[in-house]
């Protein structure tokens, strides 16, 4: 399985401030429900906040113009979150491609 890789796409995302982490999107990374269930529930939270979370641009900037691996998305912003559950991968790569003004995701 190939590993995914995101990047930032220019800073226009730094010029706005982002919404916080709010505990409904956490709920939903983290969500142990059906993927039916939780992608439209995922996708109307991403339509209202217009732009990802400071704090998942913040890590994925962090790893430079190579970007960041999404396994290393997902453990930095567990830890950083101090989140009580897993973060899970198939939601957090959802996540991130319903921004595809700001990150660029590669299979590599």
């Amino acid at each position: 399985r190939r590993a995914r890789t995101l990047a930032s796409v220019g800073d226009e995302a730094k010029k706005e401030e982002a919404p916080p982490m709010c505990a409904a999107l956490l709920d939903l990374l983290t969500s142990t429900s059906k993927w039916n269930d939780t992608l439209p529930a995922l996708e109307s939270l991403c339509a209202a906040q217009g732009r990802p979370h400071d704090l998942l641009l913040e890590i994925v900037r962090g790893g430079g113009s190579g970007g960041v691996d999404l396994s290393a998305l997902k453990e930095e912003a567990e830890v950083r979150l101090r989140a009580q559950r897993t973060i899970k991968t198939k939601y957090l790569s959802t996540y991130v491609s319903l921004f595809p003004d700001v990150f660029e995701v590669s299979d590599g």
